[in-house]
């Protein structure tokens, strides 16, 4: 069975504004680092939407917002969301190219199993 999901013209909006952010830099993310798990957390406000980006295998206390009303055009949109995966994956000292297990399982990590970052 189908989901029905009945929603004001706004809110639709912000539904579908929120699905097109998160495949944008899921999609982005996903293919310059292969491997990798992201949390993408679209907030997509009328005015000043942003979207949260998050390293899944490190601590979820970190991660990056950008904030996409300031950019004009999707070439440099693209360009600050793979600014921000590799900004995250060196704090976490991990490799750019594609997950190495032998690597992330010889860094150190918290008591939780996560990888911790620095600052």
């Amino acid at each position: 069975m189908s989901e029905l999901i009945v929603a004001s013209d706004a809110e639709w909006k912000q539904l579908t504004a929120s699905e097109e952010l998160a495949k944008l830099f899921g999609g982005t993310l996903a293919t310059a680092y292969p491997g990798y798990r992201w949390r993408i957390e679209p907030h997509p406000h009328p005015t000043k939407p942003f979207v949260d980006v998050r390293l899944e295998a490190g601590h979820a206390g970190y991660g990056i917002t950008v904030k996409t009303w300031q950019f004009y055009s999707a070439s440099a949109l693209k360009a600050e969301i793979l600014r921000a995966g590799g900004e995250l994956l060196e704090r976490f000292h991990l490799n750019r190219r594609a997950l190495d297990e032998v690597e992330f399982l010889a860094r150190p990590k918290a008591f939780t199993g996560l990888i911790l970052p620095d600052l």
